[in-house]
């Protein structure tokens, strides 16, 4: 339905959009328009106005940076107006995503290896407690354990008694 609504539009309909817009200038009138040849693909069945595009052979990277200067738009936006757009745009992001049923979790304060340990020991104690735990279970425990007191090990440091001694 959209793409017979698209093709059915007359290009005189689009130039005069493109002349509101400031893409095509309004001085253009219908006498200086060529028709483009038949055999010429164009995006539109019979929207001549891409006739008055250059070839991209002829185009430059300059050609190409410049093309919207030209636009008409209702005001030149400053970096802080962008900033804040895209931080509130961030925030409807957010918003959208809980909406769609993901909730977002509250920031969770840092817990210390030691807390980790003695959870871990709950968890297995309260495991050890239940009737047809499977004993794949108590094994990714146990390698659990093994990992936290690697890292415990690897945070310690070597030092001297005298060292310790020397602080107090």
């Amino acid at each position: 339905m959209i793409a017979a609504a698209w093709w059915s539009a007359k290009w005189s309909t689009v130039v005069k959009c493109w002349q509101k817009a400031g893409i095509v200038p309004v001085e253009l009138t219908d006498s200086d328009r060529e028709q483009p040849p038949v055999n010429q693909v164009l995006p539109l069945k019979s929207c001549s106005t891409w006739w008055f595009l250059p070839p991209v052979s002829q185009m430059n990277f300059q050609d190409v940076v410049t093309a919207d200067d030209d636009l008409i738009i209702s005001q030149e936006l400053l970096d802080t107006e962008v900033i804040q757009d895209m931080g509130a745009r961030k925030s409807t992001d957010e918003a959208g995503s809980e909406d769609k049923g993901e909730a977002s979790l509250p920031q969770q304060p840092k817990i210390t290896i030691t807390e980790a340990i003695s959870s871990a020991q709950k968890l297995k104690w309260f495991l050890s407690t239940c009737a047809g735990v499977p004993d794949a279970i108590f094994g990714q425990l146990n390698g659990i354990d093994e990992y936290l007191m690697r890292r415990v090990m690897q945070t310690l440091v070597d030092s001297k008694i005298t060292d310790f001694l020397q602080t107090k």
